[in-house]
């Protein structure tokens, strides 16, 4: 099976207005292994201060090294500030599900969970296969 990927590039020429052109290629899914991916989106409650969003955001980067199931590991603060925002993200990926279910259950991976739900007001999550 074959996707396609489109890549929306944006170049400036004279003037200060955008000019758009596009660039498709093609790529086989087979190409590619099979990720276990997590995805988690946080909305800090709004009274929580700097200093604590900090923290958290600190002890989420901790686990990087400390739980060697984690193959990648992103996290970080939102950057536009849209009403539909999150303020937290954090995307990690593992070789397979075993991995992610160890990962899950880690202790360090729980305590910072557990600092997480202090600060939450909402928290979404994925666990996927790509």
């Amino acid at each position: 099976m074959l996707l396609s990927g489109v890549e929306c590039l944006f170049s400036y020429g004279c003037g200060s207005r955008p000019q758009v052109r596009w660039r498709a290629s093609f790529f086989s899914v087979s190409s590619f292994p099979q990720t276990f991916g997590k995805i988690n989106e946080q909305k800090n409650l709004a009274e929580i201060s700097d200093a604590e969003r900090e923290s958290h955001l600190a002890s989420l980067n901790a686990l990087v090294g400390v739980i060697p199931e984690v193959e990648t590991f992103a996290v970080g603060r939102d950057i536009l500030g849209l009403d539909r925002s999150f303020d937290t993200g954090l995307v990690a990926t593992f070789a397979d599900r075993d991995a992610l279910d160890r990962y899950t259950v880690h202790p360090e991976h729980q305590k910072v969970g557990e600092l997480g739900k202090k600060l939450a007001e909402r928290v979404v999550s994925v666990d996927f296969l790509s």
